[in-house]
């Protein structure tokens, strides 16, 4: 029988600006309370009609799903080298598993302030460098 031991969130970090910051700290979340279509979400909807949660955290009056996701699962920080970026995600994969919470997605912040870093979606045409859950079994 194998047993799942650990999960690690990949994605690829693709371009960021031009600031003298030489990390940026990203913290993970999972999505909570509402189920995401991921082809539709955005910065305003979830499922490409209903809205995020009205929150007091906002960027340029886009909601950014401030208020629909869990505390901080972990966080990384993340330097300006191009490539992949590995984020442990096994707490909140086990929350999954033991049904202590439902996936319904995750969701990476900046912290305040940070400077803008880009990293690649799953619809992105060079499938290399679409984010990857990977999930490690012994």
């Amino acid at each position: 029988m194998l047993w799942w031991r650990h999960a690690t969130l990949h994605l690829f970090l693709t371009e960021h600006d031009n600031s003298t910051d030489e990390l940026y700290r990203v913290t993970v979340h999972g999505v909570v309370g509402v189920d995401v279509v991921i082809a539709a979400a955005d910065g305003f909807t979830y499922d490409g009609t209903n809205p995020w949660t009205a929150n007091a955290c906002c960027h340029n009056d886009v909601p950014l799903a401030q208020a629909d996701i869990s505390n901080a699962v972990t966080e990384l920080h993340v330097d300006k080298t191009l490539g992949e970026k590995v984020f442990d995600v096994t707490a909140l994969v086990q929350g999954w598993i033991d049904g202590a919470s439902t996936n319904n997605g995750v969701v990476l912040v900046p912290d305040a302030g940070s400077a803008f870093a880009n990293s690649r979606s799953a619809d992105y045409g060079d499938s290399a460098l679409h984010p990857q859950l990977v999930v490690t079994y012994e």
